[in-house]
């Protein structure tokens, strides 16, 4: 085939991001797409078309397509890369694989014929260009390994490889040593388990020799015993096709107790887990998941896959079977067994809770590492990218599955002894001393603040940092809240949540406490709920000076929580708040920008610089054994009182016209720009909408609250009272030093936006 010149370079771009200009209709009954090749190739690669339609091509034709000079860089999102054709020769239908059953169960008059393995699985994008990997089972599971594949390969699982194409599972290319344990990773046209090419069709077979004499057997010979264990177990296949959720907990069993418990919290529920997994494979997904909290519960002590031990909520161990595939390990927690032949499993629940149990040893030395704080020198065992689960075709399923575990990684136990400290011969002072040793009293439990603190595992949902058109857009065609988040990695928040130590406004309630790992910059947070209160009536007995009894009642006010059902949307709405006073609040700095891009405004008028605190949603995650239970939800904030910026004050109240006067001239600065940003907000939204209520620390706002037109109806959270919105324009004071500098228009020169 002729080349050609691209002289935009696109060499080394996936197929799947070009447009190639094709000028003959693409054949139908060959692999390779192209009409001048029509020939069947090993490997196939998908490049995109002008018009949408993109072909799989050869090598050859793929490297002509990518240098030819039409041949550009796709501008729009890719579309779905369809499936290959394959040679019209080999038939996958179903009612083979029921002959071939009926045939190894003895029927007279059925034999078994051959079926193709094969399925292709085009290359992903990849995310910041980093090349994807697949791994392979031996029961024929998908594992999709996205971008941290060196982080992979370092903790002993797999070997690193670049730019993956195709992944195959065939039949006709298993090497004789395709039997052996291990996980498969595939590569383009070459696998570590699979030194030939994987391809689509039967690899071409010669004679065995020996001293230069052919016996008459070939190399398919060879593979008899490995094929005989694939198809018996694609025999006995079941059409389950279910994915469920797991919840994974490391759980320690304690000496002379009853039952396991969770170590350190660490506690994981993914979704989309085959529930005909082998034991094996469930084994190496639920360890690669819970390693990264393990890492940060122990600070990096290395734990290795063969120091646990697979149990399910039982505890009773889930192992691999001897003399049998591997596979259906956890499927009687999904399904009750059917009672009559033939007839459909019942669906008995979507999650099962499964358990690696770490040995009392074992969890003692980390223990005793942590507290000695030798672990911190310890290298940190590399986090493993917790796999995403692709639900494979039936003959995939049910391959053999690898029987050994990954290598085991090495403890590395360096115990060093504590340095001594120098001896200073010398009598203490005895009256120090004295009153030292008086201190030293048990300490009642009020004193123990981490004695009511609650462990809460969560996950969490991250407000975005939107532009305001980009909330007018999810807002205009009524966006999911979740579509304004980014939900990030799981976390736990230790907190003492006793009503008497929450910070209490008018709807809300505050308790400070950590999150770990942080969800923000640092670990000190501000956890919030809406509240309620609640009248109590508490009597005790009470003697007067005359001898007589009686009971003395006592009226208090009590604040509880809402339940989860009112608190989630509540708490929605103010997570939106603050995206909306965060965009509202970059317009005002936008404009002053815009007045005058060439000058630097700071040599004219010092302008004071806020922003509004990261905010992010918190749901608990409960454990399997609470069905019925509603989980907590809260609304998470940087902690103001750690960030060294002064006291919390507030600039501006609910309500427009009622100023706060600061005698020092920083903090009336401050309350000056505020109310200038509102003028500027009133302004550039037609009168419509503006942030009020303005509080928090020299440049961090929190709690703020958006007044809109009366006729925009009831929106956003309690406090848009149409009555404070409304008398800005009377009470606004358009005299401060800002609003005289930029020169704003009077509110009386603003034009009134449209309100339909």
């Amino acid at each position: 085939m002729a080349t050609s010149t691209n002289q935009n370079n696109l060499a080394g771009i996936p197929g799947h991001q070009l447009e190639a200009e094709y000028t003959e209709a693409a054949p139908t009954d060959l692999i390779c797409q192209c009409p001048s090749c029509k020939k069947v190739a090993p490997s196939l690669e998908y490049i995109g078309g002008l018009n949408g339609a993109g072909r799989h091509l050869c090598p050859e034709c793929a490297n002509y397509y990518r240098n030819k000079a039409t041949t550009r860089r796709r501008k729009t999102a890719p579309p779905t890369i369809p499936a290959p054709i394959l040679h019209p020769g080999f038939d996958e239908s179903e009612d083979i694989r029921k002959e071939n059953a009926r045939a190894q169960h003895g029927e007279p008059g059925k034999e078994i014929r051959i079926r193709t393995l094969s399925s292709y699985a085009p290359a992903p994008i990849p995310v910041n260009n980093a090349p994807p990997q697949y791994v392979i089972d031996g029961a024929g599971n998908q594992f999709l390994i996205p971008a941290a594949p060196a982080s992979v390969a370092q903790s002993g699982y797999i070997s690193v490889a670049t730019r993956p194409q195709v992944v195959c599972s065939s039949s006709y290319g298993f090497h004789p040593t395709s039997n052996h344990s291990g996980v498969q990773v595939g590569l383009p046209g070459v696998s570590p388990l699979l030194p030939s090419p994987i391809s689509a069709l039967p690899a071409s077979s010669k004679a065995v020799t020996l001293n230069g004499q052919g016996y008459g057997y070939t190399s398919s010979h060879t593979q008899y015993n490995s094929h005989r264990v694939q198809m018996a177990g694609m025999a006995y296949a079941t059409d389950i096709e279910k994915k469920g959720i797991i919840e994974v907990q490391i759980v320690e069993f304690p000496e002379s107790k009853r039952n396991w418990k969770t170590v350190g919290a660490i506690m994981v529920v993914k979704s989309g887990v085959p529930v005909n997994i082998g034991a094996h494979a469930l084994k190496t997904f639920a360890f690669s998941v819970v390693l990264p909290l393990w890492n940060e519960w122990s600070h990096g002590y290395p734990l290795s896959i063969d120091d646990l031990s697979l149990k399910d909520k039982n505890f009773e161990e889930i192992s691999p079977p001897l003399n049998s595939p591997d596979v259906d390990c956890i499927q009687t927690h999904f399904f009750i067994p059917p009672k009559k032949a033939n007839a459909p499993p019942t669906l008995k629940k979507d999650k099962v809770l499964v358990l690696l149990h770490i040995p009392n040893k074992l969890l003692g030395q980390v223990e005793f590492e942590k507290i000695n704080g030798s672990a911190e020198n310890e290298p940190m065992t590399q986090p493993m990218t917790p796999p995403k689960l692709i639900t494979p075709s039936l003959g995939m399923r049910r391959a053999h599955e690898p029987s050994t575990t990954p290598p085991s990684i090495k403890h590395k136990k360096s115990r060093t002894e504590p340095e001594s400290s120098e001896l200073i011969y010398h009598s203490p002072d005895r009256k120090r001393l004295a009153m030292a040793l008086r201190e030293e009293k048990i300490p009642v439990s009020k004193n123990i603040p981490i004695l009511h603190e609650s462990a809460i595992p969560v996950r969490i949902w991250r407000g975005k940092n939107l532009h305001l058109d980009e909330l007018i857009s999810l807002a205009s065609r009524g966006a999911d809240w979740s579509e304004y988040c980014d939900e990030g990695p799981s976390s736990t928040l230790c907190v003492d949540l006793r009503p008497k130590k929450a910070l209490t406004g008018e709807f809300k309630m505050t308790n400070l406490g950590r999150s770990q790992p942080p969800v923000f910059d640092g670990p000190e947070i501000a956890i919030k709920q809406l509240f309620f209160t609640k009248t109590v009536f508490k009597s005790k007995p009470h003697e007067d000076p005359s001898g007589s009894k009686d009971r003395e009642t006592k009226v208090e006010k009590a604040i509880y929580p809402y339940d989860p059902k009112v608190q989630h949307p509540a708490l929605v709405m103010e997570l939106k708040l603050t995206l909306w006073g965060r965009a509202l609040l970059n317009l005002v700095y936008a404009y002053i920008k815009s007045v005058n891009p060439e000058e630097d405004i700071s040599r004219f008028i010092e302008v004071p610089q806020f922003r509004f605190t990261q905010v992010a949603l918190a749901v608990e995650m409960l454990p399997s054994s609470e069905p019925g239970a509603r989980p907590k939800v809260f609304l998470l904030e940087e902690n103001l009182e750690t960030m060294k910026q002064g006291q919390f004050r507030k600039y501006m109240s609910n309500m427009p016209h009622i100023f706060l006067i600061f005698d020092d001239k920083e903090n009336a600065a401050r309350a000056d720009f505020l109310r200038f940003a509102q003028h500027v907000m009133y302004w550039k939204t037609g009168k419509l909408a503006y942030v009020s209520d303005f509080q928090g620390n020299d440049s961090v706002l929190t709690d703020c609250q958006l007044m809109t037109h009366r006729q925009l109806g009831r929106v956003f959270a309690e406090g848009n009272v149409p009555e404070g919105f409304e008398g800005l324009e009377s009470h606004h004071d358009c005299n401060n030093r800002f609003c005289e500098f930029f020169n704003l228009p009077s509110m009386d020169e603003i034009e009134q936006a449209e309100v339909q």
